[in-house]
C-alpha cells in the first residue's frame, strides 16, 4: 500500500555524497613511485632479495588507497527525497535514517563557526561548518530514526554530511517535495 504523498511513479530525487579522489590518487602516485624506485633499489643492490620487501610494502599500500576509494565509492551516502519521506541510504539499499513527512515541521540551513582566540585574545574563524537542521513534530515517532541522533533542541536532528550539490540547493529540493507532499 502506497503511503500518503507516494506514487507508484515515485523515483525519487537522489542527491550524493562527494567522494574523496584524494584515496585513489594516493595510491596510483604511491604504486607510480614505488615501482620504478624498487627496480632501482634492486639494481643498486645487486639483486639482493631484502630490497624489494620497502616497494612490495608500498605498492601494497598504494592498492589499499585504490580499494579504499572504490569501497566508498559502492558504499557511498546518499540523500534521497521521496513524496512522502527523506531517507538517508547507504549501499546498495541500506537506509540508515528516515524522516516521514508527515513528521517534518521544517528544515533550516544553519552554520555553525569553529572560533580560535590567540595568546593575545584576538579571535578568528577557522572552520566554517553548513548543516541542514531537520524540525520534527514527534522525535519518537516510530517511522522516524536518524544516525547518530545528534538532536539539538527539542525535536531536532542534524545532517552534516557533504553533498554533491550544495546544501541550500539540497534544501531547496527536500522543500519542494515538502510542499508538494
Amino acid at each position: 500500500m502506497a503511503k500518503k504523498g507516494a506514487s507508484k511513479k515515485d523515483r525519487g530525487v537522489v542527491i550524493l555524497c562527494q567522494r574523496s579522489l584524494l584515496f585513489m590518487i594516493l595510491g596510483i602516485v604511491v604504486i607510480v613511485v614505488a615501482i620504478p624506485a624498487t627496480i632501482f633499489a634492486v639494481k643498486e643492490a645487486d639483486g639482493h632479495p631484502g630490497a624489494i620487501i620497502p616497494g612490495v610494502v608500498a605498492v601494497v599500500a598504494g592498492a589499499g588507497f585504490i580499494l579504499t576509494y572504490v569501497y566508498n565509492t559502492v558504499t557511498r551516502r546518499r540523500l534521497v527525497i521521496w513524496g512522502d519521506r527523506i531517507e538517508l541510504r547507504k549501499g546498495a539499499d541500506d537506509v540508515v535514517g528516515q524522516i516521514p513527512f508527515s513528521n517534518l515541521i521544517g528544515v533550516d540551513l544553519r552554520r555553525r563557526d569553529t572560533v580560535v582566540v590567540d595568546s593575545s585574545g584576538n579571535q578568528s574563524v577557522e572552520d566554517v561548518n553548513m548543516f541542514l537542521l531537520f524540525t520534527v513534530k514527534d522525535v519518537e515517532e516510530e517511522d522516524t530514526w536518524w544516525p547518530r541522533h545528534t538532536w539539538a533542541e527539542g525535536d531536532q536532528l542534524i545532517l552534516e554530511s557533504i553533498f554533491e550539490d550544495p546544501l541550500f540547493k539540497v534544501r531547496e529540493k527536500i522543500l519542494k517535495r515538502f510542499k508538494d507532499y
